[in-house]
C-alpha cells in the first residue's frame, strides 16, 4: 500500500518544484497567480504544500497546458529536465524533421494521458480520507 502513496507524493513534490520555476521564470510573484492561471483555487495549491492532499491529473494537464515548457514526463515519471527547452524552428532546418519531432512529442504525451487515466481511475475507486471541503 506505501509504494502508490510513496508515487504521489514524489509527483506531488515533482509538480510543486516546477511550479516553483515556473513562478520564478514567469515573475508571477505568488502561487496564487499561478493557481489563477491553470484554474485551482489557491487553498488546493497550500494543501499540496502542507501534504494535505496530493496533485491529481487535471492540475498537471492544466499546467502543461498553460506552461508548455513544464515537462509532464518529469512531473511523473522523474525523467528528463524539469523544464523543456522550447524548440524554434529555423529557417534552414527541415520542416519534416521538424514534425517527426512533434509526432515522438505526441506520442509520449499520450503514454503520459494513459498514465494519468489510470491515476484518476485508482482515485476513484479507493474513498479520499483528507477530501478538501
Amino acid at each position: 500500500m506505501g509504494g502508490i502513496d510513496t508515487l504521489k507524493q514524489e509527483i506531488t513534490q515533482r509538480f510543486l518544484a516546477t511550479m516553483e520555476q515556473i513562478i520564478k521564470n514567469h515573475q508571477l510573484g505568488k502561487q496564487k497567480n499561478f493557481a489563477d492561471v491553470i484554474g485551482v483555487e489557491n487553498y488546493q495549491i497550500s494543501n499540496l504544500n502542507i501534504g494535505k492532499s496530493q496533485v491529481n491529473a487535471w492540475m498537471i494537464a492544466a499546467m502543461a497546458d498553460k506552461y508548455p515548457e513544464a515537462n509532464p514526463d518529469y512531473i511523473l515519471n522523474g525523467r528528463g529536465e524539469m523544464i523543456r527547452k522550447t524548440k524554434v524552428l529555423e529557417k534552414d532546418e527541415n520542416l519534416w524533421d521538424y514534425i517527426e519531432l512533434l509526432q515522438e512529442e505526441n506520442t509520449v504525451q499520450k503514454k503520459q494521458i494513459k498514465f494519468l487515466q489510470t491515476l484518476l481511475k485508482e482515485a476513484r475507486i479507493k474513498p479520499e480520507t483528507n477530501q478538501d471541503q
